[in-house]
């Protein structure tokens, strides 16, 4: 006589077994075992199958809240919406979250940044003649550069910096789109991609 091994809550057999061999155990691991015939073990052995302790099947479910009947999947309606909302939900603050921890790192300074920008953009426009604007010179004296070098770096770092902000204000808009999602793997699908993305975007700041 021949045995399967499965895992009741999800259906999966673990395992086909020959009962002459003493392959049962006694620990209590939630799995269970139950009798088939010779036609089913040969022609299921080896085949990655699912059951529900009465019909065996090769068709994989349709997603992980589906119940196996004996007239194949069933999905609980109710609870892959709940289930879905909550996915959606979680997948909108995790980009929301990922982009305001970036804004927050540079919240602090923020005030420092605009400052430094005005005065080199004034600095340059006026040809960069006359008195060296303070925060120019901040820079310029610890990193050995001239004014001019300071101040052209200082611009250009606000500029790498605003563009690095429209990248992230983008992204972050990607969250929109998760409420137009059908399915849990097309919203961890998206989210994901748009998590990589603000991480990229975090590496040039």
């Amino acid at each position: 006589m021949y045995f399967v091994h499965y895992n009741p809550q999800t259906s999966e057999i673990l395992g086909f077994f020959d009962g002459k061999l003493g392959l049962f155990t006694d620990e209590d691991d939630g799995t269970e075992y139950f009798s088939i015939s010779d036609d089913d073990f040969h022609k299921f052995n080896g085949e990655k199958c699912y059951t529900n302790g009465k019909i065996i099947t090769t068709e994989q479910p349709p997603n992980k809240f589906a119940i196996l009947t004996d007239d194949g999947w069933h999905v609980d309606k109710n609870q892959a919406e709940q289930v879905l909302a909550e996915t959606k939900s979680q997948a909108i603050t995790a980009i929301h979250n990922s982009v305001v921890e970036i804004y927050n790192k540079f919240a602090p300074l923020s005030k420092e940044y605009e400052i430094r920008e005005k005065q080199a953009r004034a600095f340059k426009e006026a040809k960069y003649k006359g008195n060296v604007p303070p925060q120019v010179q901040a820079v310029a004296e610890p990193s050995e550069l001239t004014p001019k070098q300071a101040t052209d770096l200082i611009i250009k770092e606000a500029e790498k910096m605003e563009l690095a902000l429209e990248k992230l204000g983008a992204l972050r808009m990607q969250k929109i789109a998760i409420n137009r999602l059908q399915t849990i793997e097309a919203v961890n699908q998206h989210k994901d991609s748009v998590l990589a993305q603000i991480a990229e975007v975090a590496k040039q700041l």
